[in-house]
């Protein structure tokens, strides 16, 4: 099944063929698609496919969309021949046939999956403690949730998901799950699953383009000056405990500039705070900076903090804020 919803900054130009359009968006095409499907992206991990392919009607070219970075490409068969009277008729009605198809296919699989979340959701107990958020050194929110596994993979047999394969899709996931209600534009879009291990897992047919997770009602984020926006739950959390701004976490770094382009045109008149990670992800959040006139800022280790990160978590390699806040002392 081929999910995306929201807005998507097209390539310009018209492709020959569909190998070209998606390299131009980052996204690996190995073989010509006969119909929709799910492909991966450059930045993918373990079985995510953020890539996914929308063919025309007329089977003679289609739509490549990278669902991480919110880019598409488009391809046409012919494009480049000069086309007649006749045939551009065809295809401009092909082309309006295949958007209104789209469209509506959009609108019934972004509900169908908000129904899976909400689903889900019913069945979770509201989280006490994990071992998650015990190794990151932050207390639950009234935002996270907690549901055994099998739950889960029960719920998606009786929705019938699927995975790529054509088989029953499972989390692969075991114990006690932390669950994190992914919203866009206000309304539940998808979950993220964290095991006990910090495997972390989207929900199969959720929207994560553009969502974000919130670690408390949106009337706080409105009540401050300043808004935190980050990658990971941990590191957005983390930051508004010790510093007591609200912060936002766009669940990846290809996520960030478009969660921060959505909030800042929800609240104009505040200041945010692109919080970003070292190394990975650095590249993303100076375009989500970019983008609202917000420069990135990163965590700096001294020598210090780095041997008292290693002290207390056994790693020499702290990266984000999250990781910051617990070498220095502060969580």
């Amino acid at each position: 099944m081929v999910n995306h919803s929201g807005q998507f900054e097209r390539v310009k130009g018209l492709f020959s063929n569909v190998f070209d359009a998606g390299k131009a968006v980052g996204v690996y095409v190995t073989e010509t698609p006969r119909t929709n499907c799910r492909v991966r992206a450059e930045g993918d991990k373990g079985g995510n496919k953020a890539g996914s392919i929308l063919i025309h009607s007329d089977y003679k070219g289609g739509t490549v969309y990278n669902e991480r970075t919110r880019w598409c490409a488009s391809w046409r068969d012919d494009a480049g021949r000069r086309l007649t009277r006749e045939e551009r008729r065809q295809q401009n009605i092909q082309w309006a046939i295949s958007e209104a198809e789209k469209e509506e296919r959009e609108r019934r699989e972004i509900r169908e999956s908000r129904f899976t979340a909400s689903m889900i959701l019913r069945e979770c107990e509201p989280v006490t403690s994990h071992p998650y958020l015990t190794k990151k050194h932050i207390t639950p929110t009234n935002t996270m949730f907690v549901i055994d596994a099998r739950k889960v993979d029960a719920i998606m047999s009786e929705r019938g998901i699927r995975n790529d394969k054509g088989g029953m899709w499972r989390t692969g996931l075991n114990g006690r799950l932390l669950v994190l209600p992914l919203l866009k534009d206000g309304e539940l879009s998808s979950l993220q699953f964290i095991d006990g291990n910090g495997k972390k897992l989207f929900m199969r047919t959720g929207r994560v383009g553009g969502a974000y997770w919130l670690s408390s009602p949106i009337e706080n984020y409105g009540a401050s000056s300043r808004i935190g926006i980050a990658e990971g739950v941990a590191t957005t959390y983390s930051v508004e405990l010790v510093e007591g701004f609200p912060c936002v976490a766009s669940m990846s770094s290809g996520n960030l500039r478009n969660v921060a382009m959505s909030f800042a045109r929800r609240f104009p008149d505040k200041t945010f705070v692109i919080l970003s990670d070292i190394g990975n992800g650095e590249e993303d959040a100076k375009k989500a900076g970019d983008a609202i006139g917000a420069p990135p800022i990163k965590p700096y280790f001294t020598e210090e903090d780095v041997r008292a990160f290693k002290a207390i978590t056994g790693s020499d390699k702290p990266t984000d804020w999250n990781d910051y806040c617990i070498a220095t002392g502060r969580l």
